[in-house]
């Protein structure tokens, strides 16, 4: 089953259920994009951005690559898209929150995580999200030490903790939220109503298949 809860992609696999950011929903395709950024590079050349723009401190007429020239003439060049216009979405999105709460993205998701689902582990959030333990495990510690969750032990698993969300952290998840969602928007808003509706359906299915997969 799947179903969408402001902004998370929620998918039930048996008994259990799976909190899918947008990011994480095209985990491969962002391997893509590093790849054709190292193509688009070329030997002896400037970065290029998340923009798709050379950074070049030397030269002040920096011009814009034919981003889309580019990708439409590539073997995968549907993966690709996705992960631009994912990377576009989530990487200026997680910098805003950064910069203006000072919580990294583990941080975040744990919050998010856990604004949706009444009591989580921190095996249970990893497991959501796709996010390796260890990062989860300090955002754990570092959101207890900031009030923004509560834990306590689990009587059916000595070995795990039980972990809530406090009303601050709420608060907390849903500032965040906004910078997120304001940049989805940005970058989304160019689709009409029927634009929108058709890629919240064809997401749904290559979510649903995604989930499926063995990794």
């Amino acid at each position: 089953m799947v179903s969408f809860v402001r902004g998370l992609v929620m998918l039930r696999s048996g008994t259990e259920d799976y909190l899918v950011p947008f990011g994480t929903i095209c985990r491969l395709f962002f391997l893509l994009a590093s790849m054709a950024n190292r193509i688009l590079q070329g030997p002896g050349e400037a970065p290029i951005s998340e923009c798709g723009v050379k950074k070049n401190q030397e030269k002040s007429d920096a011009k814009q690559p034919d981003v889309l020239g580019f990708l439409n003439h590539l073997n995968l060049s549907g993966a690709y898209h996705l992960s631009y216009v994912t990377s576009a979405i989530v990487e200026p999105g997680y910098d805003d929150v950064r910069r203006e709460t000072g919580l990294i993205r583990g941080e975040y998701l744990l919050l998010l995580c856990l604004s949706h689902q009444p009591v989580l582990t921190a095996q249970d959030v990893a497991r959501m999200t796709r996010r390796p333990r260890n990062s989860i495990s300090r955002a754990v510690h570092r959101m207890l030490d900031e009030g923004f969750i509560d834990r306590a032990p689990d009587p059916d698993d000595g070995r795990q903790a039980r972990l809530t969300i406090t009303d601050k952290g709420r608060a907390m998840q849903e500032r965040c939220e906004a910078f997120l969602g304001a940049r989805s928007v940005e970058v989304l808003g160019v689709l009409d109503a029927k634009d929108a509706d058709d890629l919240d359906r064809i997401m749904r299915r290559l979510v649903t298949h995604a989930a499926g997969l063995p990794r």
